[in-house]
């Protein structure tokens, strides 16, 4: 299965759930996207990701108004990696970051390289490539899906360890101000350029093993605007239990990249459970395995390339089956 790091559209979940998909948390602000859905307000050191792995080369792109700081950031605390597209101040945009293998070095030539001057009060999709070896960081940035600025740069030394991206991180304004942020992905594989991200719910049964509370067909407890918690589940107490529900139809001509599977699950005891998100019946597609926590909910996130066709999606069945 490709591995996806990351999508966020902003659209399925609330402030107070922003723990359960970023390791920092989100603020997410209702209408404050570029297509008048939801958004992100990102303030001063912004928000993080902690990849389940770590990889040598990812893209990014988002939607940003008012950027501030970083607009991206990948970093390795293991090894010292980082490199960020950082604010000038006056409208452009500016490779910054440091060499792992002597950090007490000036930074080299490649964190000099600047973009043209972007406006505020606009929307711009940005963004950036940045790929590490043992040897070096080379980098490339693009506004609008116009490519602005390739650089290249040679460590010092050599890096032994670690030589790979474990963190992502989009920052934002200081100074009581704050940077709008909307369709965000991480991937491994290219540029996808300028991208709506948008959300489909469950709107149907395909089987009913879970159990539902409140009793009611399994789909419309699973079919929240935004997590609600306790108040509409689907929970299995049984190994092999499958719960699969039909999807809101995408229109028929729309170019897919990518899909994100959630699921927002928690085990409500100690003790060993784990579950699968399962795409399709008979020859299906499957998540990673997953092994939720106690009492807090947390959001698997399954992001795939190979579900990539609006035919595909539209006859796509959903949803969990456990595992342990």
């Amino acid at each position: 299965m490709p591995d996806l790091p990351f999508l966020d559209s902003f659209d399925h979940y609330l402030t107070v759930d922003g723990y359960q998909k970023w390791t920092s948390g989100v603020t997410i602000l209702a209408a404050g996207g570029r297509r008048g859905t939801n958004g992100a307000s990102v303030f001063a050191n912004g928000i993080i990701k902690t990849f389940n792995a770590e990889y040598g080369t990812l893209y990014a792109g988002a939607a940003f108004m008012n950027p501030g700081n970083a607009l991206f950031k990948f970093t390795n605390a293991l090894s010292g990696l980082n490199v960020a597209l950082n604010t000038v101040g006056d409208g452009r945009l500016q490779i910054l970051g440091t060499d792992p293998t002597n950090p007490n070095l000036f930074p080299p030539p490649l964190w000099s390289a600047v973009t043209p001057p972007i406006l505020n009060g606009r929307w711009y999709y940005i963004e950036m490539m940045a790929a590490v070896s043992m040897n070096g960081i080379t980098v490339s940035v693009r506004i609008n899906e116009q490519t602005v600025l390739t650089a290249t740069c040679s460590f010092f030394g050599t890096l032994t360890t670690h030589a790979a991206w474990a963190t992502f991180n989009i920052q934002g304004a200081g100074g009581g101000g704050f940077t709008n942020v909307d369709d965000v992905y991480v991937n491994q594989t290219g540029f996808y350029g300028d991208v709506n991200i948008g959300v489909i719910r469950p709107d149907g049964p395909s089987s009913t093993m879970w159990i539902p509370s409140p009793t009611v067909a399994n789909y419309l407890n699973v079919d929240d605007i935004t997590p609600d918690g306790d108040a509409t589940t689907v929970a299995s107490a049984t190994v092999g239990d499958l719960d699969l529900y039909t999807m809101q139809d995408i229109p028929a001509n729309a170019i897919v990249k990518a899909i994100q599977g959630i699921a927002s699950v928690k085990k409500d005891t100690a003790g060993l459970a784990s579950l699968e998100l399962q795409y399709g019946s008979g020859a299906s597609l499957f998540s990673d395995e997953f092994y939720p926590s106690e009492t807090s909910y947390i959001m698997l996130r399954d992001g795939r390339e190979d579900i990539n066709t609006a035919s595909a999606i539209n006859a796509l069945v959903f949803g969990p089956k456990r595992i342990k």
